[in-house]
């Protein structure tokens, strides 16, 4: 009697050592390769966004993973016809440790090659409708920039740390 004990004891070891591998093995697969497990990334990302603000996305092609970072590019933000936002790429690095407990948060976004029209953005777009999504982005690096207010135009290169949620708190490093 005591010899089956042990051998249903070595048994269930080795099947949960199996269960933790296999979901080790799974978890390691969808950082690495998030398409096998998300059909369409590009199609719920440009849902998320639409869904959340007014406008038209153009997304373009959305490669990497969840360790090392994803890069979407090119993205265009529309009203109308009207070019709001434009970006040449957007680099995205996750962090993994926040969004394991529900919050959305990315360690690093690095906007590259950019165009931003400040009176158009506040002209056409409707303010009572609310960004529906909250998040934290560590550090966001902005390269190049053209930033147009009025009939002035900005080239601004600048670091810095924003959380977007019920409130918006930024400090610019640089």
């Amino acid at each position: 009697c005591m010899k089956n004990k042990n051998r249903l004891t070595i048994w269930l070891l080795r099947i949960t050592f199996l269960l933790i591998i296999f979901s080790f093995s799974l978890t390691c697969i969808f950082l690495m390769n998030p398409q096998y497990f998300i059909e369409d990334i590009e199609g719920y990302v440009h849902h998320k966004l639409s869904s959340s603000m007014e406008g038209t996305f153009n997304l373009g092609k959305i490669e990497g993973n969840f360790l090392n970072g994803f890069i979407i590019g090119p993205v265009k933000y529309l009203k109308g016809t009207t070019v709001l936002f434009s970006a040449k790429d957007i680099y995205i690095d996750p962090d993994l440790s926040r969004i394991a407990f529900g919050v959305i948060a990315l360690s690093e976004v690095k906007i590259n090659n950019s165009y931003y029209n400040y009176d158009k953005y506040n002209e056409l777009i409707n303010h009572t409708n609310n960004f529906m999504l909250n998040f934290e982005i560590t550090l966001l690096s902005i390269n190049k920039i053209l930033l147009l207010i009025g009939d002035n135009k900005y080239d601004i290169q600048t670091e810095l740390m924003l959380q977007y949620g019920d409130d918006i708190y930024t400090e610019i490093s640089k």
